[in-house]
């Protein structure tokens, strides 16, 4: 995390993580602490649940 800059998560195809818990970093949980607004995802063709 950044000072000045939000943080904020990307979520892709799980369900949402325990809120007393961190987020897990790995190819689901998509951490955006660098302050961008977007984030070009690859993903396999076919039905996906994303969530920020």
């Amino acid at each position: 995390v950044n000072d000045g800059k939000g943080h904020h998560h990307i979520i892709v195809d799980t369900g949402l993580p325990s809120l007393s818990q961190p987020v897990p970093k790995d190819s689901q949980h998509i951490h955006m602490g660098d302050g961008s607004r977007c984030k070009k995802l690859n993903l396999s063709s076919g039905k996906h649940t994303v969530r920020t």
